[in-house]
């Protein structure tokens, strides 16, 4: 028997990944419904919970009526295809090559292509830092709240993870009474990520990966983004009044700078003003006119 080659683990490797990670989102997601949600593969063949997923990442209710407990493989079907159609033309996500007998027949490349399209529309999406797409945004914001950190140099969602240190930097960053930074540089990457995703339970943060995805030469980059976004969601409040204090405290010096130039002007115009004058009360002296009175004059200054 042929050894499998490394391109084919390669892919094992991911695929392994996001099964467990858009699994584990989606059971985050369905947690207010009360639904539970094991396998992303077979869970999703009934349209039920395709269908309240899409309402609770939406925010929104289908408006077309579906069959809440279908019987037979039909009315599966179009409960899937129901959740589709919406998805669609109802919340305004294009989806390609997929379709509800796809989904139905438990295709699993299409299962988790369809989740991350899901993922990407309502979580990656909202994201917005500057004038940039949602992944640039995400990976901008990481970069910025990593920079000056040991070890981290942010340019991607694979390999700059690898180590796991953004992870720490990141919690440090925003909360550092609970992960101390110093040390975990020299430290391996399984337990820097292992200390991160603990520091994140503590803090009521969602972990969706295991410290072996991450500690590897090639982390899968959608399993990191996602989450990167649990932390951006969890720290952007704080991220944003960090930002808002900065502007408040630009606009207090703007403010001064301007006071001190209103303040300086009044003083120029005022001495302005007194010149004027002066000049004015000069011009408008009753001078005598005649030679005799003007020489009578000039030697009482004299």
């Amino acid at each position: 028997m042929a050894a499998e080659n490394p391109k084919g683990l390669k892919d094992r490797a991911w695929e392994q990944t996001q099964i467990k990670v858009f699994t584990r989102w989606v059971q985050k997601q369905l947690m207010s419904r009360g639904m539970k949600f094991e396998n992303i593969q077979e869970d999703y063949t009934d349209g039920v919970k395709l269908i309240a997923l899409l309402e609770v990442s939406s925010k929104k209710t289908i408006p077309q009526k579906y069959n809440h407990t279908p019987k037979n493989n039909v009315q599966k079907r179009e409960n899937i295809f129901i959740g589709l159609d919406w998805l669609q033309n109802g919340l305004g996500v294009r989806i390609v090559g997929i379709d509800a007998d796809a989904i139905q027949k438990s295709n699993l490349k299409l299962t988790l292509g369809l989740t991350w399209t899901i993922i990407n529309k309502f979580q990656i999406e909202e994201i917005s830092v500057e004038e940039s797409t949602a992944k640039e945004a995400l990976l901008l914001w990481v970069k910025k709240n990593t920079a000056g950190y040991e070890g981290c140099n942010v340019t991607n969602f694979t390999t700059s993870f690898s180590n796991g240190l953004p992870y720490a930097a990141l919690i440090n960053k925003f909360k550092p009474d609970s992960l101390d930074y110093t040390g975990l540089p020299s430290e391996p990457a399984m337990d820097v990520a292992q200390k991160s995703f603990d520091a994140m339970r503590d803090l009521g943060i969602c972990v969706y990966l295991d410290p072996e995805d991450v500690a590897n030469d090639s982390p899968d980059e959608k399993s990191m983004i996602t989450q990167c976004s649990e932390l951006f969601l969890a720290f952007s409040k704080q991220s944003k009044a960090v930002a808002m204090a900065d502007k408040i405290k630009k606009a207090i010096k703007i403010q001064k700078e301007i006071q001190a130039l209103e303040d300086k002007y009044e003083k120029l115009a005022n001495e302005t003003l007194d010149a004027i004058k002066e000049g004015h009360e000069f011009l408008t002296q009753d001078y005598p006119k005649t030679v005799p009175g003007i020489k009578g004059s000039t030697k009482g200054n004299n």
